[in-house]
């Protein structure tokens, strides 16, 4: 970069380009703060949070976010660092020769070796994760049957001859599977604070699992943008104790 700087440009566009570039990352990094302060503050509690996890596979997922979180944020940062560097360095150095032996290893231990050995790790963390909530930890007891429409959701209890709308009820502290439906377009089943997003498909019969791990009410929303109203396409998820849930179903069969 002092190369580049003292050779290609006059004494006068040098300057200028020190401060542009000096500028641009004091503003990229006062930026980048606010947006992380903000976002955590804002994010990590709430009925919709993913930074909030309640169940089992939520709380993998935070646990793979936080790790990427981390990797990521040391590696921003050293690339600030090195340009923060580099402009201080071309302030004090002379013009002099590259040197291209050290551009060279700069090149492929900072383009190709350091890469692989982030993206590898966190590409075998990531599979183990996926591995780990692919399958609930003991069979399910309960299936829920959930049909999407435009813009609401069909719930049914086939073992038990009950039906509801716009509203899901399980027990907390076991493994539920749920059956994923639509009847016109692509909609999606996320309850962000228990599991990940599951696509519903025309068609298609999606199946997955997920748990509350204490009572509390969860929201469930469609992630996949279905129409005019995809934004209302919201309802509640009821996580109650095996005792007051069976005393819910069999209110519900009345």
């Amino acid at each position: 970069m002092s190369y580049a700087l003292d050779n290609i440009f006059p004494e006068n566009l040098r300057q200028n380009a020190r401060t542009g570039v000096v500028s641009a990352v004091r503003q990229a990094f006062c930026s980048t703060l606010l947006l992380v302060s903000v976002g955590i503050l804002n994010g990590c509690a709430g009925i919709a949070s993913t930074l909030d996890p309640a169940g089992p596979q939520a709380e993998r997922i935070a646990v793979l976010h936080w790790i990427m979180f981390g990797v990521g944020g040391a590696v921003y940062a050293g690339v600030l660092g090195l340009l923060f560097f580099a402009v201080w360095r071309s302030q004090r150095r002379a013009a002099a020769e590259p040197d291209d032996a050290r551009g060279t290893l700069l090149i492929v231990g900072g383009g190709i070796v350091l890469p692989l050995l982030v993206l590898f790790p966190l590409w075998g963390l990531t599979l183990t994760s996926m591995n780990e909530i692919a399958e609930p930890p003991q069979p399910p007891r309960l299936t829920i049957e959930i049909t999407g429409h435009q813009w609401w959701y069909e719930v049914r209890y086939p073992d038990h001859g009950v039906t509801t709308a716009g509203e899901v009820h399980i027990p907390a502290g076991e493994p539920v599977l749920f059956e994923l439906r639509s009847v016109d377009v692509i909609h999606s089943f996320w309850a962000p604070r228990l599991a990940g997003k599951t696509d519903m498909v025309p068609g298609v019969v999606n199946r997955m699992w997920l748990e509350a791990s204490q009572p509390g009410t969860y929201l469930v929303e469609c992630a996949e943008f279905c129409g005019l109203m995809h934004a209302k396409m919201q309802m509640p998820l009821y996580a109650e104790s095996p005792e007051d849930f069976a005393a819910w179903l069999a209110s519900q069969r009345k």
